[in-house]
Parts: structure tokens; sequence; C-alpha cells
């Protein structure tokens, strides 16, 4: 309880919604030690990759803020699945790893959000965005939506691969 009214609490804070240059490393770093019980708890780690030696976007903290938590929650939630081998066995074995690589690409940075999960499965890649569809039992369906118009109102752009480097769901913002 104590950790998740911790990361409520820090999320809300009042002076991350003002805009300006957001560097992302400290937020995502930051991002990833908040979450760190819920990762503990999933036997998953995340791993960064920083192309660049200070990654810039204008924006809030906030808002990107919301975009990687709601990411991370998404990963946690596809690792926490029950993962079948071909022959109908559990797969207990597997690296829960979630990979955020920068890259500069001409004058816009550009994200790899990336996890060793299931991937993208029961839902057509194009739906994830809609709201209210969900492969979550009890899920919203808002999380993915959010990310989307988060990103959209940063003036970027977001795409999703079903199974992206490390085997599972990659988002590239």
């Amino acid at each position: 309880l104590l950790a998740f009214s911790a990361v409520t609490l820090k999320l809300l804070e009042h002076e991350k919604r003002n805009r300006g240059r957001i560097h992302l490393q400290p937020v995502i770093d930051d991002i990833a030690e908040l979450l760190k019980p819920y990762l503990d708890h999933r036997d998953a780690r995340i791993e960064t990759d920083f192309d660049m030696e200070d990654p810039v976007v204008y924006g809030s903290r906030a808002a990107i803020e919301s975009i990687f938590t709601n990411l991370i929650v998404n990963s946690l939630r596809a690792f926490a699945r029950d993962y079948r081998c071909g022959d109908g066995e559990a797969d207990a074995t597997g690296d829960r790893k979630i990979l955020i690589r920068t890259q500069k690409i001409g004058d816009r940075v550009q994200v790899n959000f990336a996890d060793s999960g299931p991937g993208i499965r029961d839902i057509a890649v194009d739906d994830i965005w809609v709201v209210g569809r969900t492969t979550t039992p009890k899920g919203s369906g808002l999380g993915l939506c959010i990310v989307r118009d988060t990103v959209e109102d940063m003036g970027g752009t977001i795409r999703a691969e079903a199974h992206g480097i490390l085997g599972g769901a990659e988002f590239l913002i």
C-alpha cells in the first residue's frame, strides 16, 4: 500500500505539468525507481540504452511520466499472464525485461520501448489504441489511448509492433 500511495502522489505533483525542455534520461530513471516494487514483484527489470548523451524533448514531465508509466504497467501485466510454450506447458524461465532505448534521428528523438512478454495478441495491433479495447481482465482500455494522445499532443507519433526486438510488444515513439 505504501508503494502504491507513493507512486500515485509522486506522479501527481503540480509542478510536473509545466511545459518546457524535458531531459528524458532522469525522468525514465526516476520512473524505474518509483515502480521498482512492482518490477520486483514481477521479477522484471528495466534496461536503458541512451544513444545520445542527453535526450531532450519539449513537453511536461507529467506527460512523459504518463507515457512511460502506462507502457511499463502494460508490460508488467503481460508478464503476469500465463505464458504457454508450444507444448502447452507454462514457461517460467523467461527473462522479464523492458528495454527503453533512445536515439537521435535528425532533429527528433526516437524512443523504442520493448519488452520480453508475450507480445500483442488476441487483438489487432490497430485496435490497441481504441478506447475500451483491452485484453486485460478488468482493464479499462484507456492506457494506450492516453499514451497515443499524449505523444501526439507533444508533436510526436507512436506505432506498435506485436513482436519487437525482445519478442514482446514494441512501441516506437
